[in-house]
């Protein structure tokens, strides 16, 4: 055998047994799915939205507005209102022609029927995530 032959199946032999000792995909660009070997998962969605309510001091009898900007997926149209300790107080919805709310900004107002004076909070939930966006209030003698 000519010694430029040889050579160049000394060189094919390595190339081709370096291409099945190293993975060929990592080589070629595809993507082998090993089984056993976990996959990196999806990121959790983030929370965006956001709750406002004006005025943040009221007294009873008062109207409070509820302001909602929806996160990407959108948020529920039902409003939760809290006193700061975690008594639940009332629901009341907001008018977004179905039950969440898409468009931002959603409002929706309410009277105050509560007479304790103190802190209070609202909370809407975030549809992507399942989490609550809060905001809060006072209410004054």
């Amino acid at each position: 055998m000519e010694p430029n032959l040889k050579m160049v199946i000394i060189v094919a032999v390595t190339i081709i047994a370096g291409l099945l000792v190293f993975n060929i995909g990592k080589i070629s660009g595809q993507a082998y799915l090993t089984e056993g070997i976990a996959q990196p998962e999806a990121a959790a969605p983030e929370m965006n939205t956001r709750v406002s309510v004006t005025p943040t001091t009221v007294k009873y009898g008062q109207e409070i507005t509820v302001t909602v900007y929806p996160g990407d997926s959108g948020a529920l149209e039902e409003v939760k209102i809290y006193k700061a300790d975690g008594f639940y107080e009332k629901t009341f919805y907001l008018d977004c022609g179905g039950f969440k709310c898409v468009e931002s900004p959603s409002t929706g107002k309410t009277n105050i029927p509560f007479v304790e004076s103190g802190q209070y909070y609202v909370k809407v939930m975030d549809i992507a995530t399942e989490q609550y966006a809060y905001g809060y209030f006072n209410i004054i003698k």
